[in-house]
């Protein structure tokens, strides 16, 4: 999956798509965040995001980054690094606006990278019967055609979307009437089912050049009531029905056979009357892909519960005498395995232990200790 004639870029584009604000430091400080998996593969890494007090946190917590990125400092130095390099040999998370990267520097068909991400072609790759009843609909029709709630409402874009960026959840007509204001750029939007359930998974995959299909895992979301996506339950004891993975796999065997090789994301539950469903496909690595894998792997210890999550703390945090109390917590139930330091220091983290009350407070010790860090 990790190839040393690739160089990989994880940096969403640089253009707005007009629903989802850009936050510029979080967008270059999440271009480190493969530097504990991508063996061989070049990187192209903004500076924040390979500072020294991250690359030692992550190095505390027993993990080894990778030596082999290429640091750019700002926008212009990022798309000169991604011209110059072989024709065929960019790997992307995202696909970008042509006037960005011309599309003879994908790896992958850029085209199909955009057709395989976007919302509005879902029942295409996981089956009619495996996906909500949803309509594709102009904002103009929708707004005449919806009239029973709640619904789900989705933005069918050429931009790969995570973390819900990309979905409204309406239960009245003046939350639809706002999600169609909040997607006014799109052509198209999806207006879905509203479905019931209790748990939902997000299930990894890996497709290899070979078209083989790997399964890698199941990650629990931890979801917000307005569909925010917080973090993620894993470790041995998170596993999902042999049903959803069932799901999960024929999505991956679609992108297969659209020549997809790289990661894939599937978001499943049990909703009535499907049984299983698929509601959100990614063809691109996910929040829970890269803890999933240092499992795989044994880096991170095969814990039974692992909360996955991001931890903010101030610019200056790695300054304070607290800094220290936490680098001291770092590879006996915590791992940092990316982050950066920008317009504050963050850090992503997996908080590991035998049961899920245990983790609960370790989290609550830990998130004490960020809290002195804001103080200071």
């Amino acid at each position: 999956m990790f190839r040393s004639d690739w160089t990989m870029s994880m940096r969403e584009p640089y253009r707005s798509n007009g629903f989802v604000p850009l936050n510029t430091a979080l967008l270059d400080g999440q271009s480190g965040g493969v530097v504990t998996i991508a063996g061989e593969t070049p990187l192209l890494v903004h500076k924040s995001a390979v500072e020294p007090d991250i690359i030692d946190a992550i190095r505390a917590s027993g993990l080894a980054p990778t030596c082999n990125f290429r640091r750019y400092q700002n926008r212009a130095e990022h798309l000169k690094l991604m011209a110059q390099l072989p024709a065929g040999s960019l790997v992307l998370q995202h696909a970008c606006p042509v006037q960005e990267i011309p599309p003879r520097q994908y790896w992958f068909n850029r085209d199909r990278l955009i057709e395989l991400n976007d919302k509005a072609n879902l029942a295409e790759h996981v089956g009619l019967e495996n996906s909500p009843q949803r309509r594709l609909l102009q904002i103009e029709e929708a707004v005449a055609k919806i009239k029973n709630f709640p619904v789900a409402v989705k933005a069918s874009s050429d931009v790969s979307l995570g973390a819900a960026e990309g979905v409204r959840l309406c239960h009245t007509y003046d939350a639809f009437r706002k999600a169609l204001c909040d997607f006014a750029s799109c052509e198209r939007i999806v207006v879905e089912q509203w479905l019931n359930f209790d748990i939902s998974y997000c299930l990894s995959f890996a497709v290899t050049e070979n078209s083989q299909i790997h399964y890698l895992g199941a990650a629990e979301q931890i979801v917000a009531p307005g569909g925010q996506h917080q973090g993620n339950w894993l470790g041995s004891s998170v596993q999902a029905s042999s049903h959803l993975i069932d799901v999960g796999r024929r999505a991956a065997a679609s992108a297969a056979r659209c020549g997809y090789v790289g990661f894939i994301g599937v978001d499943v539950c049990e909703a009535e009357p499907y049984g299983g469903v698929a509601f959100d496909l990614n063809c691109r690595l996910n929040y829970s892909t890269i803890p999933l894998l240092l499992q795989a792997r044994g880096s991170v210890p095969d814990f039974p519960v692992i909360l996955s999550k991001g931890l903010r703390m101030p610019p200056y945090a790695t300054q304070t005498k607290a800094w220290k109390r936490f680098k001291d917590m770092l590879g006996e139930y915590v791992f940092v395995y990316a982050g950066y330091i920008g317009e504050q220091t963050f850090v992503r983290a997996l908080i590991c232990g035998p049961s899920r009350t245990k983790v609960a407070e370790q989290d609550a010790a830990l998130e004490q200790l960020i809290a002195e860090i804001w103080k200071q």
